[in-house]
């Protein structure tokens, strides 16, 4: 037998909108609203929000704000997204996932410096810049499995020290002594 809501507010050819739980399992639900296109939001009493939305799902916020920053510090925030526990998944199984913005700051800072900026793909990873393109890190490493191309029509400038290594690394050990080639391919792993 189904739960009969503990107030309805509305119920029509269009949608329906009531407190409590409905339907035949107790879900702990307090506010249900849906329409008759299949769209609907559900808030429980556990504290969480289902929404569903049938097509697409448009926000449009912060016409009325101080336009701009001066400062990257300067916030002017027109929609905030804030999960004090948890992850946040931004989940497009069959599209894109756009970022568009005048500026863009990612950010990790996770305890004692072990916050990691992770990028990986199945395909190409392009960085492009029409201005200056910056890698810096108190460590970088390029690691190519089947070769590292530089190309430019000026000069390549290299500042430091250079040190050869082998495409014989396999072989190395038979040629130096074993502490050197130890070392050699220490550096070697600890590009991976």
């Amino acid at each position: 037998m189904a739960n009969i809501p503990e107030v309805l507010l509305g119920d029509n050819p269009h949608g329906i909108m009531f407190f409590g739980p409905g339907g035949e399992d107790e879900d702990g639900g307090q506010l249900t609203f849906g329409v008759s296109a299949g769209s609907m939001v559900h808030y429980n009493k556990n504290g969480s929000k289902a929404e569903v939305v049938r097509t697409s799902s448009h926000e449009h916020c912060g016409d009325d704000l101080v336009k701009g920053r001066k400062t990257p510090e300067d916030e002017v925030i027109a929609k905030s997204i804030i999960a004090h526990n948890g992850d946040i998944v931004l989940h497009a199984k069959e599209g894109n996932i756009k970022l568009l913005a005048k500026n863009i700051w990612i950010e990790t800072n996770g305890d004692g410096n072990n916050g990691v900026f992770y990028v990986n793909a199945n395909g190409q990873i392009q960085i492009s810049s029409s201005d200056q393109l910056v890698l810096s890190g108190s460590k970088v490493c390029m690691r190519g499995q089947a070769g590292i191309d530089m190309v430019t029509d000026h000069f390549v400038n290299v500042l430091g020290q250079l040190k050869q290594g082998s495409p014989l690394s396999s072989l190395i050990g038979t040629f130096v002594p074993a502490p050197f080639a130890d070392l050699l391919k220490g550096i070697q792993a600890s590009c991976k």
